[in-house]
């Protein structure tokens, strides 16, 4: 959904990191990713997980 918001500006991909970067300033490391998911109005949601805690769960 935030890449449809920003897909008729020349750079979307760094509008989205500028994004995740107001959520977690500091970064998350190389073990953890995020996305940020746009769900309307009253709707946030972050989820995160670890790679490394879902290799060790195969």
């Amino acid at each position: 959904m935030i890449a449809d918001l920003y897909s008729g500006t020349p750079d979307y991909l760094s509008e989205i990191s500028k994004i995740k970067g107001l959520i977690v300033p500091q970064g998350m490391g190389e073990s953890h990713s995020f996305m940020v998911q746009y769900k309307g109005e009253g709707l946030p949601e972050l989820r995160g997980f670890s790679m490394r805690n879902q290799v060790g769960s195969l």
